[in-house]
């Protein structure tokens, strides 16, 4: 019942977002709090102590994931709750892995930043493999299915600090 909860705010959220943007008027910013709430729910952090986090991230406009790193949350403890939250696998960026030469052609690192998104790898059934940073944007992979970049999507969700030192580590 809890996760049926947590879909239906996350549907409502982005519904409301998308009918604002109908409505020409800005979204309201992104509460991110909801996608750590498993370190609640294993004892890992208190709300409260989550709360804060979140108080620091928005009154510094800086990423919440971060703030919790230097809270000492592990990454790999983040990352199974984004992997749990959005219900895709995680990438955990190594510093080895290179954007493919071939998909760096098909996306502009500006958009790639923008959106904070970067291709894997094309696999030979034509599947695209993608990280982001938020999976659940729908605007944004409706846009990536239009470009009919390949047959089929695979979607990975990132840390966004990882995401951007994938982006800038060059091609393959």
């Amino acid at each position: 019942q809890a996760d049926d909860v947590r879909l239906a705010e996350e549907a409502a959220r982005i519904m409301g977002a998308a009918m604002l943007r109908l409505q020409g008027r800005p979204a309201p910013p992104r509460i991110t709090a909801a996608r750590f709430g498993a370190l609640v729910n294993q004892g890992t952090l208190s709300a409260e102590a989550l709360e804060q986090a979140e108080g620091v991230a928005r009154s510094a406009e800086r990423d919440l994931a971060a703030v919790l790193i230097e809270a000492g949350i592990p990454r790999d403890a983040l990352g199974r709750c984004l992997a749990e939250f959005f219900g895709v696998r995680f990438f955990n960026y190594d510093g080895a892995w290179r954007i493919p030469h071939a998909l760096r052609e098909l996306f502009q690192p500006g958009f790639m930043r923008n959106q904070m998104l970067a291709p894997l790898e094309l696999r030979p059934d034509g599947t695209l493999r993608l990280v982001m940073e938020d999976p659940s944007n729908l605007e944004v992979v409706d846009a990536l299915k239009q470009r009919r970049l390949a047959a089929n999507l695979e979607l990975l969700v990132g840390l966004r600090d990882e995401i951007a030192a994938y982006i800038d580590a060059g091609p393959d």
